[in-house]
């Protein structure tokens, strides 16, 4: 769903119950879908591999301090 998200948008992200709304009509939806195409992987070399896998790990974390999502124990 992430992928059909245009510019200008709505969307609704609830961090809490894990979801995500596009406020956008069915129709909408579904010709983007139509439209859609899978993007090329841009990944050239074991070395882009590990920054990606690092990029997202921060990201993650940057996620979870920011909206408190860590397990207390």
């Amino acid at each position: 769903m992430i992928a059909l998200v245009e510019n200008n948008d709505q969307i609704e992200i609830d961090a809490l119950n894990n979801t995500f709304n596009l406020n956008v009509s069915s129709e909408v939806i579904e010709e983007r879908r139509r439209r859609w195409i899978i993007p090329q992987a841009k990944v050239q070399s074991l070395k882009d591999v590990r920054q990606m896998r690092h990029i997202t790990k921060l990201f993650n974390l940057l996620f979870r301090v920011r909206y408190n999502l860590f397990v207390q124990r």
